[in-house]
């Protein structure tokens, strides 16, 4: 019994002559007298599909590197119990909130700092820059020793699908990732927190976007006579 291998026919010759059969169609018998200009036309061609082939594939490949980015997480602990208090035992609401494609465990909200607060360490890590001619003093707030160094502006912060602010924050120089959405900005956007459910209502372009809040129990840190 004899057995017949089949002989593979590169792409390149399938569409040249695919190609060859449709160019009949659009064009007068005549052009296809000289068999040198059909080919030189169909490699043309051919080239053509093929390059325009390739480009496709690395855009398709730019998309799927830059959509497989995946997100980053801050695992590091967070300061939470940063702003002076004045009772012995207190609360402290956090959200989780993401900056670009960094996920922030805890932001706190807090009522009792004017300005929104982020440390140098989650700047570097989203790689924003920071406007260092302007330095601000908040001698008397805080808990612990920090430096305040300056200002990022514009910094997307994300609170849930479809929620992002855009806000200037001011940075200070602290070993733990310490990130602050003060009374200014509670203001601004008309937050309102359930105590009984634990969650916070920010009213935006006529939709309320409810986000889940954590509550912390804290000591003061203050030194009490």
């Amino acid at each position: 019994m004899s057995s017949t291998k089949l002989r593979e026919i590169p792409l390149e010759d399938t569409i040249r002559k695919v190609l060859q059969s449709e160019l009949r169609l659009i064009f007068p018998s005549h052009f296809f007298q000289d068999s040198a200009s059909k080919q030189i036309v169909a490699e043309k061609i051919v080239s053509c599909f093929s390059a325009s082939g390739q480009n496709d594939i690395l855009a398709s490949s730019k998309d799927s590197d830059e959509s497989s980015l995946e997100e980053e997480s801050l695992d590091d602990p967070m300061e939470i119990d940063f702003v002076k208090k004045k009772e012995p035992e207190t609360s402290v609401a956090t959200v989780k909130c993401k900056i670009k494609r960094l996920k922030i465990p805890a932001m706190t909200l807090d009522s009792g700092t004017k300005p929104p607060i982020i440390t140098e360490n989650i700047v570097e890590r989203i790689g924003a820059k920071i406007d260092k001619s302007e330095i601000h003093d908040f001698e008397g707030i805080s808990t612990i020793p920090v430096e305040f160094i300056g200002v990022v502006h514009n910094l997307p912060i994300t609170l849930a699908p479809g929620l992002t602010i855009i806000e200037d924050f001011i940075v200070m120089r602290y070993r733990k990732p310490t990130l602050i959405f003060s009374n200014k900005l509670l203001k601004k956007y008309r937050c309102a927190v359930d105590w009984d459910t634990n969650e916070l209502k920010i009213p935006l372009n006529g939709k309320d976007y409810i986000i889940p809040v954590t509550m912390h129990k804290v000591k003061n840190k203050l030194e009490h006579s």
